[in-house]
């Protein structure tokens, strides 16, 4: 019946991505931060953001990460991440979210390396996720 198949966990809303990097976080003329939309389903989350221009004056140092996601992925679980309208890395269109972490971590095209950023100047990244939250 209809009853039965009703969806009642389902949340939509937006969090805070924060640009980071694992030693010292680069610095961006319009703030290290961006509004990501996000639809719940159950435990499948969508995560789906776009960051606008933003300068990178310097680009930190070590592997670069999004934190901010708004649930923690389920432990054992990496779930892919595309990114497309993409000048933040010179070398990946894609990334993931490890087991039990809330952050993303781009990779080097067809590798297993983390990507670094591409440098100073005016950058822009959009994404999209899906993954199962813990």
């Amino acid at each position: 019946t209809a009853a039965a198949n009703k969806l009642d966990d389902v949340e939509t809303g937006t969090c805070t991505m924060t640009i980071g990097a694992a030693t010292t976080n680069p610095t961006i003329t319009e703030g290290n931060t961006f509004t990501a939309y996000y639809t719940k389903v159950g435990d499948i989350v969508t995560v789906q953001a776009y960051t606008s221009g933003k300068n990178f004056t310097d680009v930190g140092s070590g592997n670069p990460r999004f934190t901010g996601l708004p649930f923690s992925s389920k432990s054992g679980v990496y779930s892919a991440v595309t990114f497309t309208h993409n000048s933040f890395f010179s070398s990946s269109s894609s990334g993931y979210i490890e087991s039990g972490s809330s952050y993303v971590s781009p990779i080097v095209e067809n590798g297993t390396g983390v990507a670094a950023f591409a440098g100073t100047g005016t950058r822009y990244l959009m994404f999209s996720v899906t993954y199962q939250a813990a």
